[in-house]
């Protein structure tokens, strides 16, 4: 097995978590050349060098104002489009299990 330094991806997510320590926000992308599960390892990746609960604000609160959508959607008030997650496990200690439930 080659070893984690041979990947980029450590490098990314801790440029992305720079960028939010200095104010800046965040997003997630996958081009579709692993459908499905690309945007899973980018969050995983994110969860490395941000912590397990940073990648749920990042996809929760940063997307909707990077979109620009911050006043429309993403949180309990009136006028606004509320999101729900609905966790099969607690991410406080684990990010690497599916994060949706079944149902």
């Amino acid at each position: 097995m080659r070893p984690l330094t041979d990947y980029h991806f450590g490098v990314q997510s801790q440029g992305l978590a720079d960028i939010i320590a200095n104010g800046g926000y965040g997003a997630i992308g996958s081009h579709g050349q692993a459908h499905g599960i690309g945007s899973h390892w980018e969050v995983w990746m994110l969860a490395g060098a941000l912590g397990n609960m940073a990648p749920s604000k990042l996809l929760r609160y940063m997307v909707r104002t990077f979109l620009g959508a911050d006043k429309d959607l993403g949180s309990l008030e009136p006028g606004k489009l509320a999101d729900l997650m609905v966790l099969n496990a607690n991410r406080s200690t684990t990010f690497t299990t599916p994060p949706i439930s079944p149902w």
